[in-house]
C-alpha cells in the first residue's frame, strides 16, 4: 500500500526518519533527503500561495505571517541532522533516567 504524499507533518517526519536510518550519503538517505527538501519547499510555497489570497481571514493570515517570519528556524532541521535525530526513548527510560540522576545515598 502506497502512503499518501500530502505535505503533512507526518510526511515530513517519515522522510526525516528515512534520512536518519540509512548511512549518510547512501542512495536511500539521499532519496529521503530529496523528498524531505521537496516537501518542505512545497509547504513554504503553499503558505505563500495562501497569503496571497486577499480573502484570507485575519487569524489565518496572522498564523501564516508568523510561519513566514520564523521559517528559517522552523526549517533548520533540514540542513542540520543533529536536530530531531535523537532516538525515541524506550519504555521505562524515565525510570532509568531518574535512577541515574538520584544523588548517592550517604553510608550510615
Amino acid at each position: 500500500m502506497r502512503r499518501n504524499e500530502d505535505g503533512s507533518p507526518a510526511e515530513l517526519y517519515r522522510y526525516q526518519r528515512g534520512r536518519l536510518k540509512h548511512a549518510p550519503g547512501s542512495s536511500k538517505s539521499q532519496a529521503a533527503d530529496a523528498k524531505l527538501r521537496a516537501a518542505v519547499s512545497a509547504l513554504e510555497a503553499e503558505a505563500e500561495r495562501q497569503l496571497a489570497d486577499p480573502s484570507m481571514r485575519e487569524p489565518c493570515r496572522k498564523a501564516l505571517l508568523s510561519l513566514q517570519e520564523h521559517w528559517a528556524g522552523l526549517a533548520h532541521f533540514v540542513d542540520d541532522l543533529r536536530i530531531i535525530s535523537a532516538p525515541a526513548p524506550r519504555a521505562g527510560a524515565n525510570e532509568a533516567s531518574r535512577a541515574a540522576f538520584q544523588p548517592l545515598r550517604q553510608a550510615p
